[in-house]
């Protein structure tokens, strides 16, 4: 759970933010495709336990798709 403002918040939570479901980075401060692929390098969503991870993972690669400025 990423830690915001003082808190934890749920992964869903700090990507509605703009920010990074792992680390609470503002995505507006980094290239997020790269900020994920540093953070999960080798998920492999078929693997049951990667999934949490593939899922965060794919929240930031839907965000940059979504906002393809950042």
């Amino acid at each position: 759970m990423p830690y915001v403002n003082g808190k934890t918040v749920s992964p869903d939570e700090a990507i509605a933010q703009g920010l990074c479901p792992e680390t609470g980075i503002d995505l507006k401060t980094v290239n997020v495709r790269q900020h994920a692929d540093r953070l999960w390098p080798h998920i492999d969503p078929q693997n049951a336990n990667h999934a949490e991870a593939a899922r965060r993972k794919q929240l930031l690669i839907a965000y940059a798709e979504q906002h393809p400025s950042i």
